[in-house]
């Protein structure tokens, strides 16, 4: 059975308003992507940093997705790693003398992730092998001991709770975390689609609007300060600053007007919103 799905003339509105500010999202993204980004060479551990902002973007493309339909209970498992992504990439810049170590360190596990998937392809493997920024960072770090990149640059296993602590992350850590993981793990699924009434749970419609403004109000929160991290340390053009300082505004007048934004993550689990 597939539920009914009605949309009030108020959510039509909210959902017209949600995709013009995802399309935003990319167009700010892209251009920052490009200024940056663009050139045919780049210092290797820069494509670290160009990695993480594209996937962030790639994200917000799979929001505006599901903005788009209402789909909203298969975006929070996403949000996850959205968040995941966001805390490690705000870690690179966190120590500004240490970007390019931290890159490196990076690109350097996920070499080593992908050699142990390639001992039985020759051609894959010498294509990593003869690559130089491989061969300096092997020949650096190869005996790492950890089991991540950035517990390499602790020289000590950590958890990804403090890595959020260690950056001032702690109160996002908390307010999300915990819902997000049960949402990726499975474990949330009766109270994001069903709803108990009169001593009977029944099914929510297939595609609601409940969460809506949960979702973008969060993402909106973290390109927040995605954005404030690039214009702070790259140079761009005064054009493309200024709309993108203004977007940051507006971006908080939105969750301001909606709802004070520590409310919106304590209600993480109110799905009538």
């Amino acid at each position: 059975m597939k539920n009914i799905y009605h949309l009030s003339v108020d959510d039509n509105e909210a959902i017209f308003y949600h995709r013009k500010t995802f399309r935003e999202l990319d167009r700010i993204s892209f251009s920052i992507l490009d200024n940056i980004f663009g050139k045919q060479e780049l210092e290797h551990y820069l494509l670290t940093i160009r990695s993480f902002l594209y996937r962030m973007i790639e994200v917000n493309d799979s929001f505006y997705i599901i903005i788009k339909n209402s789909i909203i209970n298969t975006a929070f498992p996403l949000l996850r790693h959205q968040f995941e992504t966001f805390v490690q990439l705000k870690y690179i810049f966190f120590d500004k003398s240490k970007i390019k170590y931290k890159c490196d360190m990076y690109q350097y596990f996920q070499w080593r992730r992908q050699l142990k998937r390639m001992k039985c392809d020759e051609n894959n493997e010498k294509k990593y092998l003869f690559y130089k920024p491989f061969k300096e960072i092997f020949g650096k770090y190869n005996n790492s001991k950890f089991d991540n990149w950035y517990s390499h640059i602790y020289e000590a296993n950590i958890s990804f709770k403090k890595l959020c602590n260690d950056i001032g992350e702690k109160e996002r850590y908390d307010a999300l975390y915990c819902g997000l993981s049960l949402e990726s793990h499975g474990y949330a699924i009766m109270e994001s689609n069903t709803k108990l009434i009169n001593e009977k749970y029944y099914l929510k419609n297939f595609r609601t609007f409940d969460r809506h403004h949960t979702l973008v109000c969060i993402n909106l929160d973290l390109m927040i300060e995605i954005f404030r991290i690039f214009t702070e340390n790259y140079k761009l053009p005064k054009k493309l600053n200024d709309y993108t300082i203004d977007f940051m505004n507006r971006a908080k007048k939105y969750i301001e007007n909606y709802y004070n934004i520590s409310e919106t993550f304590s209600i993480f689990y109110d799905y009538v919103i």
